[in-house]
């Protein structure tokens, strides 16, 4: 299951191309990306339980 979110992530939500130097950049993207992965999961689940 985490492997899903992982691929997910690195081929829906850019952190397979990450184009920002600096830690504290990199992780701002990385977070950016798994805030989006939530929403659109949250959203998916209300989608099937309306």
């Amino acid at each position: 299951m985490s492997e899903r979110v992982n691929a997910r992530l690195k081929d829906e939500f850019g952190a397979g191309h990450i184009r920002v130097r600096g830690p504290e950049k990199v992780m701002a993207h990385l977070m950016f990306g798994v805030l989006a992965l939530a929403v659109d999961q949250w959203l998916k689940l209300a989608a099937n339980q309306a």
